[in-house]
């Protein structure tokens, strides 16, 4: 596997010396001028019913990649999910606050709950309403105050629509007009600084497209299909991250050995350049 050298990695990811902890930003995090790169993953506890959410940020010094990592919100508590739960999307809103959505039960159970849990000086978690009972929201961006979603209308399967939803209730509202395909799953929204946004679509024949949102004409544009050395991706992203410079960022598996890789994407080609190995569920980029 031919990875990138530090320079470009560089170009890419942006260091900060400053770690937030989920729930309590550390002092400064979010006055930084430039972005913090954050991945978020879960980890096992002493207690079989739950697992802790770890927010790491990572920074480049003399040469290596460092990771940096705080885990309780306040009073050194940990913060635990249950094991049952799973993670739909993990975002940052410019207000500095830390936004993960989080899926009660697994696909097919009758009964799905969706929540959102918004971090801060302290931590809320808000069930999501607005929705049929089996809906849930597998994507996060944030969107002009608002929140930008992709929800599945049947418990983690097609069909997809998205929707906004409000960070301070928890509100949610289907948008209609665009036409997403009955027969492919759609996720990983995310929006780059110059307002676009980005998701995958994955096919049942199991290649996976790098598409982008036209608002203006509620369209669904395919860019690529991606690709990982001489072979098509054939099994979805884990998640997708732009930086402030407009490059898109993916979490994946590519080697499909359960170990994650960053990688940088080629938005024309599709092609898909590793970084390095991360310990990470989900991905973000901090927003201004």
């Amino acid at each position: 596997m031919k990875k990138i050298n530090r320079r470009q990695f560089n170009q890419f990811v942006v260091a900060s010396a400053t770690v937030a902890a989920l729930g309590v930003p550390a002092e400064g995090a979010f006055a930084q001028s430039k972005p913090v790169f954050y991945s978020l993953r879960r980890q096992p506890t002493s207690d079989e019913a739950n697992t802790e959410l770890v927010i790491d940020s990572i920074e480049i010094e003399n040469g290596k990649t460092q990771r940096r990592s705080r885990r309780q919100i306040s009073g050194n508590t940990p913060f635990a999910i249950p094991r049952k739960e799973r993670i739909g999307g993990f975002t940052t809103l410019p207000t500095g606050s830390l936004l993960i959505s989080r899926i009660e039960g697994i696909p097919g159970e009758p009964v799905i709950i969706s929540r959102l849990t918004i971090s801060n000086s302290s931590t809320q978690t808000l069930k999501v309403t607005g929705l049929g009972e089996n809906s849930t929201i597998e994507s996060l961006a944030p969107d002009n105050g608002s929140i930008l979603a992709i929800v599945s209308l049947n418990s983690g399967i097609p069909p997809f629509r998205l929707a906004t939803l409000d960070p301070t209730t928890g509100q949610a509202k289907v948008i209609e007009g665009f036409n997403f395909s009955a027969t492919e799953r759609f996720s990983n929204l995310t929006q780059c600084p110059d307002g676009t946004f980005y998701m995958t679509a994955l096919s049942l024949e199991g290649s996976t497209r790098l598409v982008q949102l036209d608002f203006q004409n509620q369209k669904i544009i395919n860019l690529s299909t991606l690709r990982f050395g001489k072979r098509t991706l054939s099994s979805d992203l884990k998640d997708l991250a732009c930086s402030d410079t407009n490059q898109l960022f993916a979490l994946a598996d590519v080697e499909e050995r359960d170990k994650n890789f960053l990688l940088s994407v080629n938005n024309s080609t599709g092609e898909l350049t590793p970084i390095q190995s991360i310990d990470a569920e989900k991905i973000a980029f901090s927003r201004s």
